[in-house]
C-alpha cells in the first residue's frame, strides 16, 4: 500500500510541475498535454524527438505549429538527466 502512496505522490508532483512550467513559461495551462508529451518523449526515448515533433506538426490547426513545437521543446528540456 505504500508503494501505491508513493507512486501517487510522485505522479502528482510531475503534474505539478508540468502545470507550473505551463503558468510560468507558456502563461497557458492548455499546453500541459504538450509539455507532458516532451517530457515522456525525452524520458522514454522510443521515438525520435524529430518524430514526436512531426507528428505534433500534424495534428494541431496551422496557426498552433509554432506554439505547440516550442512548447514540445520546453517539455523535453524540461527533464533533468
Amino acid at each position: 500500500m505504500q508503494l501505491v502512496k508513493n507512486v501517487l505522490d510522485v505522479a502528482n508532483d510531475v503534474c505539478m510541475q508540468i502545470l507550473k512550467i505551463a503558468n510560468m513559461k507558456v502563461v497557458n495551462t492548455l499546453y500541459a498535454n504538450i509539455i507532458s508529451l516532451g517530457v515522456l518523449g525525452r524520458l522514454m526515448s522510443i521515438v525520435s524527438f524529430e518524430k514526436i515533433k512531426n507528428a505534433v506538426h500534424n495534428c494541431v490547426t496551422l496557426h498552433t505549429v509554432e506554439p505547440n513545437v516550442k512548447t514540445l521543446e520546453l517539455g523535453c528540456e524540461s527533464v533533468v538527466s
